[in-house]
């Protein structure tokens, strides 16, 4: 069964996000894709999409974030505001960019460490 979304940034126009709701609202789209921007603040600023169905898409190693070189802030920001925002939206899935990397041991003992 195919799904539709749209992809947006934490960090987009608030009317992108009325209009992703008055889509999902509409049965036009299924879902949105939210990509966790490093200067989102505040989960409540999108409140207008608690209810909807929501993926969230990790920061990724343009804005910071790299799988394979895990240091303490990067942790720190994955938990905090990528968990915290599936969390917040009660969302199933994150989808995340391992980065640079290719060794499948230090991706999953490194996706432990996150979660």
């Amino acid at each position: 069964m195919i799904k539709y979304g749209v992809k947006l940034w934490s960090n987009n126009s608030v009317n992108f996000f009325n209009q992703a709701v008055r889509l999902i609202d509409n049965g036009e789209i299924d879902f949105v894709e939210l990509y966790v921007h490093p200067e989102m603040t505040d989960f409540n600023n999108l409140g207008m999409l608690k209810n909807k169905k929501i993926v969230i898409h990790s920061t990724h190693h343009q804005h910071g974030f790299d799988l394979f070189d895990l240091n303490e802030a990067s942790q720190k920001f994955f938990k905090d505001k990528v968990v915290g925002a599936a969390d917040f939206f009660n969302s199933e899935f994150i989808i995340l960019h391992p980065g640079a990397g290719d060794n499948k041991e230090i991706f999953k003992e490194n996706l432990k460490k996150n979660l």
